[in-house]
């Protein structure tokens, strides 16, 4: 006989302490998976940013990149010191 006291579990405290392990794992995944969700929903975001910031590049790059001087554009600003009237009038 063994000097260590055996303890034997009903079979309903077996069924208690599986329930209970059960619904420890059930949680413990329900928690791992809405972390995963909100990693999954913070990569959708930046995803989505990503391709806003490329469609936006590529527009300007498709856009006329021709650089404008005072000379292509049909008025300019009349200056003060010249013509007072003029620059009111503008």
């Amino acid at each position: 006989m063994s000097s260590a006291p055996e303890f034997l579990l009903s079979g309903r405290d077996l069924a208690s302490r599986t329930i209970r392990a059960q619904r420890d794992t059930i949680r413990d995944q329900g928690s791992q998976i809405a972390k995963m969700q909100y990693l999954m929903d913070l990569m959708v975001e930046d995803i989505e940013e990503l391709l806003a910031e490329r469609q936006t590049q590529e527009s300007c790059e498709s856009s006329n990149p021709k650089v404008y001087t005072s000379k292509d554009y049909f008025w300019e600003c009349p200056d003060y010191e010249d013509d007072p009237r003029a620059w009111q009038r503008w």
